[in-house]
């Protein structure tokens, strides 16, 4: 994969932040962004994957078919 460079303005603020990061995990610069960066995509995913199973609990017909299905693997597992 190939790598690209990128410019950021920072406030003061996040460069506060950047350099507490820094020096509280050694991390350069470069790393904690990417660190942030993946983190930010992880909680978005988290976000939708809830998002989703919401809605499938707010759907009753969803939660019947769940509710069906739960019950055969409940069968399944007493044998």
């Amino acid at each position: 994969m190939a790598s690209s460079s990128t410019s950021l303005r920072f406030t003061a603020e996040d460069e506060e932040a950047l350099e507490f990061l820094m020096a509280e995990t050694g991390a350069t610069k470069s790393e904690v962004v990417r660190a942030a960066l993946q983190v930010a995509v992880r909680d978005a995913r988290r976000a939708r994957a809830r998002a989703e199973v919401d809605a499938t609990m707010a759907d009753p017909v969803q939660r019947a078919e769940l509710a069906a299905v739960q019950a055969e693997m409940d069968e399944i597992r007493a044998w």
